[in-house]
């Protein structure tokens, strides 16, 4: 509406407020994230999230990503069949750095009795075309339904052999169930949503059923899907799941919490939801610093670096009350794009994009009205190290080992008694962790970059201990905690927490003289 316009104050609609912010703060300029990063929530293929990219080539994708050092990226629109077959083919000349994921076919469930078994077998044969994960959708818990006409629970056991096959098959499954609070509640005065449920009122579950009670009509509530998600990751410790959304409870950090500490298969993405995260920074700092090796970096937006300009500005910087979603490039608000199916839909992405705020914008800039609520959100400005995990690393370590570069890490080297290796190697728990006798005293795991800066380390510490040594090749981005360099300027990098052996990337034996002193490096297996 042109600004001439002018309203007698019982004229405004809510659709008409747009005020702009006069709030004088410094806003700082991000173009990219400030390292190598891993989107592990995007949609490429054909779907209504896509975009544009649903009929793109390898050779439009990789520029995009270089330009916004987006190393790898997450596919989640693989479906099945031959499908995920074409889109498997069609990232295959960007060497691994589109990671497709398999998909579910919910209106079998209505056909078949046994879909559970008839998904695990889609599942194997997808993986076996080169299907790097699954995803499993909303309707899972709120529309999808069985033979009977009844909706499958998200701990339905029928699916069972599903989540087993892919605990099997060591694939991660992003899974995402129910939707923001707000879609579960009436759409009257109260509800915070209420512009967005209005432009989408297929967003809306409502009304809602009693607790424990499918044979009565009305969509789930919010909460029995939530313990549904939770039974599930219990009964399937073995399966690695990702909880799209912030675990899909980005409105109670306090839940997801407890459920990253009751379930180590557990992590979240952060896709879609710094507008939640956002109004809260202090809570989500402190909850993403804690959890910073269960928390993956992902947008949901499509390739366009104008959102991961704004997702970089939330994470790395400290900036107050800005807009959560880039302007529209046409110069719409958000609110009144036309209506995409799914609550996930943003805008397709572009091949650009507008520039970051400038540090000298004046105040009443564009209004931070976007798609999910009227607020404005702050950044978090988390350190190096954390960043260093949620950007790349733990993406690395679930989905991307083989990725060239050194997203999330590099490779350094730790000393460590050959008996200890042993015993550490042969602990039948995969996820069994270790650290040194110092650790408990100085709370990290001291590593050395380079062959010379090792022996010199040995040489100074445990020249006098008896027995043999061997060195790790360790992968920072796989170690699976936090590390820095407390000395800037020396190649000692400290990791914050025990190391992971999936972080192991080779082992050489130390070879050391009559006196004892550490000469060099033999040969020795890779793990």
């Amino acid at each position: 509406m042109a600004d001439s316009v002018r309203f007698a104050p019982d004229d405004l609609l809510l659709r008409d407020f747009r005020p702009r912010s006069q709030l004088r703060v410094p806003a700082t300029p991000v173009a990219r994230p400030s390292m190598p990063a891993i989107d592990a929530h995007n949609h490429l293929g054909p779907t209504p999230f896509s975009g544009r990219w649903a009929d793109a080539t390898a050779s439009e994708l990789g520029p995009i990503l270089d330009a916004s050092s987006i190393t790898g990226i997450v596919d989640l629109d693989g479906g099945r069949g031959t499908g995920l077959a074409r889109e498997i083919e069609r990232w295959a000349p960007l060497g691994g750095r589109v990671a497709v994921f398999a998909g579910l076919d919910y209106p079998m469930w209505a056909e078949r009795p046994d879909f559970g078994e008839e998904e695990a077998r889609r599942l194997r044969a997808g993986v076996a075309a080169g299907a790097r994960g699954l995803k499993a959708w909303k309707p899972l818990g709120l529309t999808a339904r069985d033979g009977s006409g009844r909706i499958v629970a998200v701990d339905d056991p029928r699916l069972d052999p599903l989540w087993a096959a892919a605990g099997e098959l060591g694939i991660p499954v992003t899974i995402h169930v129910a939707d923001p609070i707000a879609f579960f509640e009436p759409l009257d005065a109260m509800n915070e949503r209420y512009e967005e449920l209005r432009e989408h009122p297929d967003w809306h579950f409502w009304p809602t059923r009693p607790r424990d009670r499918p044979d009565l009509p009305g969509f789930p509530p919010f909460e029995e899907i939530i313990d549904g998600l939770e039974a599930l990751l219990a009964r399937h410790p073995r399966t690695t799941f990702v909880g799209a959304h912030v675990g899909c409870v980005a409105e109670d950090l306090g839940r997801v919490g407890a459920m990253l500490a009751a379930h180590p298969n557990w992590h979240i993405d952060i896709a879609a939801r710094i507008a939640e995260l956002g109004r809260q920074p202090f809570s989500a700092r402190d909850f993403v610093v804690r959890w910073a090796d269960r928390v993956l970096f992902g947008t949901d937006a499509a390739p366009d670096p104008a959102w991961w300009a704004i997702y970089a500005r939330f994470l790395e910087t400290r900036d107050e009350s800005f807009a959560y979603e880039p302007p529209d490039p046409e110069g719409r608000d958000v609110l009144g794009e036309p209506p995409l199916s799914g609550s996930d839909a943003r805008p397709g992405g572009s091949s650009g994009g507008p520039p970051p705020p400038r540090p000298d914008a004046p105040p009443g800039g564009p209004p931070p009205v976007g798609s999910q609520g009227r607020w404005a959100i702050h950044g978090l400005g988390l350190p190096a190290e954390v960043l260093r995990l949620v950007y790349a690393g733990n993406a690395r370590r679930l989905l991307f080992r083989e990725l060239p570069g050194e997203a999330g890490g590099h490779v350094t080297l730790h000393l460590v008694p050959a008996e200890r290796w042993d015993a550490w190697r042969a602990d039948p728990d995969p996820a069994a962790g270790y650290a040194p006798a110092a650790f408990e005293a100085e709370g990290f795991v001291h590593c050395s970059d380079g062959d010379d800066e090792m022996l010199a380390v040995a040489n100074r510490f445990y020249a006098g201990e008896p027995g043999a040594f061997i060195v790790l090749d360790l992968d920072l981005a796989l170690a699976g905690a936090p590390w820095r360099y407390d000395d800037p300027g020396r190649p000692y990098p400290h990791v914050y927490g025990h190391l992971r052996r999936d972080a192991v990337r080779g082992v050489r034996a130390v070879l050391r003289d009559a006196d004892g002193r550490f000469t060099g490096y033999g040969e020795r297996p890779r793990p």
